[in-house]
This record gives structure tokens, C-alpha cells and sequence, in this order.
């Protein structure tokens, strides 16, 4: 379940393109309208942003969600209730990225064990090893697969988000 308390969501991916952007909307989705929500990039994508804001205009994002450039980091800390940075691919033995993840109250690794994705949850694997105050996203995973992910992942605390849309 998803904790409804206020702070810093850190969300990573376990490889590139395992779908953490589209993720962190989700999850901003699930808490209620009446929260601000600020979305910050960690390494941010101009070309990236400028989509997300236009898809917002088009109403496919929250009207609830800011999404903020990296140099407005400190307008959207004292602006929102809830913050979400969005780490991008989730690079362990980057230590200044490890320890910005690792201060965050809510963290998430996106795995994807669709297409040529399946190695993203060798990165959850290995991070549980040091650190088990997380849960994996398996993305593009229905629920209904969900004890079945528990009983192959053990260590893991798993979410599942389907294919359902924003």
C-alpha cells in the first residue's frame, strides 16, 4: 500500500526506459487531489519536461502536480506537501545519488520484467542487500501476479502497476 504520509517520494529505475517517470506519475495519481504534489527530475531532460508539461496542459497529469525544473528544488519543497524526484536509472555506486535517495521518507525501485527489461530487478536485488526500507514497482505487472512476484522475490516489498492508464 501506499503510505499517505507528507515528505520526499525518491523513485529510481532498475535500467533505463523501465517506465520510473510514467511510475511516479502514478503513484502522485494515488494520493489525494487535495495534497500539492512538486515532480523534479534528479538529472533533469529540458526535452522530457517541456512533454510532461504539455501533457499536463492537455489534463492527462493531475492538476495537483507541479513540475519543476532541477534549479527550482527549493520553491518545490516549500510549495508542496508531497515531493517527487524522479532518479532516473538507479546508478548504486553513484554515492551522491545513493545517499539524496537514501534521505527520502518513501522510496521505489521500477523494475520490468517485460521485454528486454528482466535484468532492471538484479539492481532491487542488489540494493536490498544494504537497505530493505524500499519497495520495487514491478511496472507493466497486473496485480494478479502479484503472489507470484512475492513468492519469487522474497526479499523484495512489491507494488504492481498494470496497464491501466494514469
Amino acid at each position: 500500500s501506499i503510505s499517505n504520509s507528507k515528505g520526499e517520494i525518491a523513485i529510481a529505475g532498475g535500467l533505463d526506459g523501465v517506465g520510473t517517470t510514467y511510475c511516479a506519475f502514478k503513484l502522485a495519481s494515488l494520493y489525494p487531489n487535495n495534497l500539492q504534489i512538486g515532480y523534479i527530475q534528479y538529472e533533469e531532460n529540458e526535452i522530457e519536461i517541456s512533454i510532461l508539461k504539455e501533457v499536463q496542459e492537455q489534463g492527462y497529469i493531475n492538476d495537483n502536480i507541479t513540475i519543476y525544473s532541477s534549479y527550482e528544488m527549493l520553491s518545490a519543497y516549500q510549495e508542496n506537501d508531497i515531493v517527487i524526484i524522479d532518479y532516473g536509472q538507479f546508478d548504486i555506486s553513484n554515492s551522491q545519488l545513493l545517499i539524496e535517495f537514501e534521505r527520502a521518507s518513501n522510496k521505489y525501485i521500477v523494475v520490468n520484467s517485460k521485454f528486454n527489461k528482466i535484468t532492471s530487478i538484479n539492481k532491487a536485488i542488489t540494493y536490498s542487500q544494504q537497505s530493505n526500507n524500499f519497495k520495487t514497482i514491478f511496472n507493466m505487472q497486473d496485480e494478479s501476479e502479484l503472489i507470484k512476484l512475492q513468492k519469487k522475490y522474497r526479499d523484495l516489498d512489491i507494488i504492481c502497476f498494470g496497464y491501466d492508464s494514469l
